[in-house]
C-alpha cells in the first residue's frame, strides 16, 4: 500500500492508551530479558518504565502507548512489533513521552506530547536507541511511524516534526532497524506531502525495493510526472530504498513547476547514495515488487530523445550471441512506468508466462507471452547493478538466466 503522511497540528486531544496494572514488586527479581518477554506477552507502562530503569535511561518518561502509530498492523492493534534485522530481533515500543528537561507534567498545554520509539534488543532486554523524542528547532514535537517498507526485509522507524529551513517547513528522518545509531535519510520537505511503500511484513519473494515520493502540501501531482533536477535533467519524484545495498538512492534535491520539492540533508543521511543524472543519461529504478511476482520499474528517457524498449531471448550458448525478440515499443521522451509479471505454467511445464504493462493508463501497451522458465525467488533483476542507475543507453531493466542452458530473458532499453 502507497501510504501518506498525515501530520497534526499543536491543538487538540491528547490521547493515550490504557495498559494493564503490573504490581511493581513483582518486577523486582526479574532481568531486563525477562521483562521485555513479558512486556511483549503484554504490554505495561509499569514494565516498560522498569526496563528503562534497568538500562539507566533517564532520558524521557513514557507517558502513553501509541498503537496507532505501528503501521504493521497486527491484530489486535499494539504499540509493540518485534522484527527481524540481520543484527538480531528488535522490540519497537511506540508511546508518548514527556522529555527529560520538559516543564510539563502529563502533556504541553494545548499540543501533543512528543512521539517516540523505544528499540530494544530481544536477546537481552537492552536498551538501544529511544528515536524520536525530540523537538526541532521551531518548537513542534516529534511524530514517529514504524513500517516495512516496499516488501523488503528492512523495517524503519519515521520521526518528523515542523521545522522551517529555507523554502521548505518539514523535517523527516528515516531509521534502518539494525541500524538504529544514525538517521539513514534526513530531509527537509513540505508537510503532508511525503508518500512511502509502506508494507506490513516481506514479501514472499522478498521485493528488491521500496521507495518514498515527494509532493507539495494539497496539490495532486500526477504519479507520471517527474521532478526536475537544477541542472535541467529530470528523474522520478522517489527516493529509492535499495533492500539488498541497504541504501537509499535518489537525487539530492528536486523541484516541479520552479518549487523545490525536498532537500537531503546529506551528512546526517548515512545510507544515501546521490543519483547524479548527466543531460542524455536513461534512469532505471526498480525491480522486483511486493506482489505476486510483478516487477515495476520508473525509466526517464532523456528529452530530445526517442527510447525503444525490447524485450528478448538472448542465447550464449553457442561461439556466437543469438537474439530473439518477443515484443517491442517505443518509448517518448520523460518518465514512464514499466511492469512485468513472471508466472510459472499453469500446466508444470518448464515454461513462464510473462504479462508486460507499458504505463497502466496505456492498454494498448499491454501483452502476454511464453518463455523458457525463469525463475523469481532469491535472484536480482540485473546481476550486480543497484536499484536506481543512470546509464548512457542501451541498459538492461531485467536480465535473468532461463531453464534453457545458455539463455537469458533480457528485457532492455536503447535509444536509436
Amino acid at each position: 500500500m502507497l501510504t501518506a503522511r498525515t501530520t497534526r497540528r499543536q491543538t487538540g486531544a491528547f490521547r493515550r492508551s490504557t495498559s494493564p496494572y503490573v504490581e511493581p514488586g513483582t518486577l523486582l527479581d526479574h532481568s531486563p530479558a525477562e521483562l521485555l518477554e513479558r512486556l511483549v506477552a503484554s504490554p505495561s507502562l509499569v514494565l516498560l518504565k522498569q526496563l528503562l530503569d534497568a538500562a539507566q535511561f533517564d532520558g524521557a518518561t513514557p507517558l502513553g502507548f501509541r498503537p496507532d502509530r505501528n503501521l504493521l498492523r497486527p491484530e489486535p492493534p499494539s504499540p509493540l512489533a518485534v522484527v527481524s534485522t540481520e543484527q538480531g530481533d528488535r522490540v519497537v515500543v511506540l508511546c508518548d513521552v514527556r522529555p527529560k528537561d520538559a516543564t510539563w507534567q502529563v502533556k504541553p498545554e494545548g499540543r501533543f506530547a512528543p512521539e517516540a520509539a523505544l528499540v530494544f534488543d530481544r536477546s537481552d532486554g537492552k536498551l538501544i536507541a529511544m528515536l524520536g523524542g525530540w523537538a526541532s528547532a521551531s518548537g513542534d514535537y516529534s511524530s514517529v511511524m514504524l513500517t516495512n517498507l516496499g516488501g523488503t526485509d528492512d523495517y524503519f522507524v519515521n520521526t518528523s516534526a515542523f521545522e522551517e529551513h529555507g523554502p521548505f517547513e518539514y523535517l523527516e528522518q528515516w531509521y534502518h532497524l539494525g541500524h538504529e545509531d544514525l538517521p539513514a535519510l534526513t530531509t527537509h520537505g513540505h508537510a503532508n506531502a511525503t508518500g512511502w511503500s509502506g508494507k506490513e511484513s516481506p514479501a514472499v519473494p522478498l521485493a528488491e525495493f521500496g521507495y518514498t515520493i515527494y509532493a507539495f502540501n494539497g496539490r495532486d501531482i500526477n504519479y507520471s510526472l517527474p521532478g526536475h533536477l537544477p541542472n535541467g535533467t529530470l528523474a522520478p519524484r522517489k527516493i529509492f530504498w535499495d533492500g539488498v545495498r541497504n541504501t537509499f538512492i535518489g537525487p539530492v534535491t528536486q523541484s516541479f513547476d520552479g518549487e523545490s520539492l525536498y532537500r537531503v540533508v546529506t551528512e546526517k543521511s548515512v545510507a544515501f547514495q546521490p543519483l547524479v543524472v548527466q543531460p542524455g543519461d536513461i534512469v532505471v529504478a526498480g525491480g522486483r515488487r511486493e506482489y505476486e511476482n510483478w516487477h515495476q520499474w520508473n525509466v526517464v528517457v532523456p528529452q530530445g530523445r526517442a527510447g525503444s524498449l525490447r524485450l528478448m531471448l538472448v542465447d550464449q550458448s553457442g561461439d556466437q550471441t543469438a537474439k530473439t525478440e518477443l515484443a517491442s515499443t517505443r518509448l517518448s521522451e520523460g518518465l514512464h512506468d514499466l511492469q512485468l509479471q513472471i508466472r510459472d505454467a499453469d500446466n508444470g511445464d518448464d515454461h513462464s508466462t510473462v504479462e508486460i504493462r507499458i504505463d497502466p493508463d496505456n492498454l494498448a501497451g499491454q501483452s502476454e507471452l511464453t518463455v523458457p522458465r525463469v525463475p523469481v525467488a532469491g535472484v536480482p533483476s540485473v546481476e550486480g547493478e543497484p536499484i536506481a542507475r543512470t546509464s548512457r543507453p542501451p541498459v538492461d531493466l531485467l536480465r535473468r538466466q532461463t531453464s534453457k542452458e545458455g539463455v537469458w530473458l533480457v528485457w532492455q532499453l536503447a535509444l536509436p
